[in-house]
This record gives structure tokens, C-alpha cells and sequence, in this order.
């Protein structure tokens, strides 16, 4: 993972500074950064993934 996070970090500051360094983006930049290096964010769950079975008992 401290792979993938230094890539991320990179990243976020090569569009940072490709923005101007504007001061209070760096969220904006982090998500960025995530989605072009397909990345999912850690900030949101994964969603539930439901079987088989689970969905017939649902019903």
C-alpha cells in the first residue's frame, strides 16, 4: 500500500502544480489523482456485495 499512497501523493502534486498551486484544493487533487490512477478513495466503504443465497432470501 505505501506504494500505491506515494504514487497518489505524486500524483496530487503534479496537478497541483499543473493548477497554479492553488492553496485549498488538496482534496480536490488527491481525488484526482485516485481516479486517473484507478485508485479507489479509502474515504468511502466499498459497497456490500450480496450471494447468491443472501438475494433469495431476500425475496
Amino acid at each position: 500500500m505505501q506504494g500505491q499512497d506515494d504514487a497518489v501523493r505524486l500524483r496530487a502534486y503534479q496537478i497541483w502544480e499543473s493548477d497554479g498551486r492553488p492553496e485549498g484544493r488538496d482534496g480536490d487533487h488527491r481525488r484526482q489523482a485516485e481516479e486517473q490512477l484507478g485508485i479507489i478513495s479509502s474515504s468511502f466503504p466499498a459497497p456490500a456485495v450480496l450471494s447468491s443465497s443472501d438475494a433469495v432470501q431476500g425475496l
